[in-house]
């Protein structure tokens, strides 16, 4: 168990102030969890995470209270194609316009 300096136990303790660490302590707050997040970096990272979301990630980010701050940075995309070396199409996945949550299938951003 950890205790803040209150003497207050905080039942979860969460590894990793990324994408999922951040996201998870914010669905526990929701619910009323007390939590509390340990990150090794003083700073922010500067490297990105991540650089695409699916919908089921904006389903979840909805629940945390952040979809639609994050989707306002988002650009939903239509598919994906991977390039090699010359710029021969090595494999394409092509995405429709809405995902089973009723969220653009992947969406991109820049961090």
């Amino acid at each position: 168990m950890i205790f803040e300096r209150d003497g207050a136990d905080v039942p979860v303790v969460i590894v990793g102030a990324g994408p999922v660490g951040v996201t998870a302590a914010l669905l526990l707050a929701r619910r009323g969890v007390r939590s509390v997040v340990l990150e090794r970096h003083r700073d922010i990272y500067p490297l990105p995470r991540a650089g695409a979301y699916d919908d089921e990630v904006r389903r979840i980010l909805q629940a945390a209270g952040v979809g639609e701050e994050i989707a306002a940075m988002a650009r939903p995309t239509k598919g994906l194609r991977l390039l090699d070396a010359r710029h021969r199409v090595m494999a394409e996945f092509r995405r429709t316009e809405h995902g089973l949550h009723g969220y653009p299938q992947t969406s991109m951003f820049d961090q």
